[in-house]
């Protein structure tokens, strides 16, 4: 089951630091993603502004992330799937 986290917004390395931290302190073995979701949001209305009649389409390969996903369908983007 996938988990979101708000965390505060603090440099990018001591994010890191604090996660890693965390994981090590709970002995697991698992990953993360850290994603500015501020930052998807700016890079698709600086699109829409700069190349209006151009319909960007994400490659869902390349990250298939439930929550990106959801954040980028929300804000109308098209999507190119195929197959591995």
């Amino acid at each position: 089951m996938e988990r979101v986290e708000i965390v505060p917004n603090l440099p990018l390395q001591e994010l890191i630091e604090k996660k890693t931290t965390a994981i090590d302190q709970q002995f697991k073995d698992d990953s993360f993603m850290l994603v500015n979701i501020g930052n998807i949001i700016e890079r698709y209305r600086e699109w829409k502004m700069r190349l209006p009649n151009v319909e960007p389409f994400y490659a869902v390969k390349c990250n298939n992330d439930p929550v990106l996903l959801r954040i980028l369908i929300n804000l109308g983007v098209n999507f190119d799937c195929a197959s591995m």
